[in-house]
C-alpha cells in the first residue's frame, strides 16, 4: 500500500499545526501525544509522514503542500 501522505488531513487543520509550529505551541518531533497536547490529536493518525522531521522540515512540508491546495489550475481548452 501506498503511502496517503497528508492526503486526509483538512487544509484548515495543516493551517493550524504550521500556526502553532510558528507560536512554539506543538512539542516535537511530532507524535500522537504532542499533537494531542495542542488540540491536535484529531490528525495524529495522519501525519506519520511528519513524525520525526525536525521543525524547519516539517513547516516546509506544510507550507508546500498548502500552497499546492491553493493553487488555481489554469482552464483546460
Amino acid at each position: 500500500m501506498l503511502p496517503k501522505g497528508l492526503t486526509r488531513v483538512r487544509t484548515s487543520r495543516l493551517e493550524r499545526l504550521l500556526k502553532l509550529l510558528h507560536q512554539d505551541q506543538v512539542g516535537l518531533p511530532i507524535s500522537g501525544a504532542t499533537l494531542m497536547t495542542a488540540g491536535l490529536s484529531d490528525i495524529a493518525d495522519d501525519v506519520d509522514i511528519l513524525k520525526g522531521l525536525e521543525r524547519s522540515a516539517v513547516q516546509v512540508v506544510l507550507v508546500a503542500v498548502i500552497a499546492e491546495r491553493r493553487r488555481k489550475l489554469p482552464a483546460v481548452d
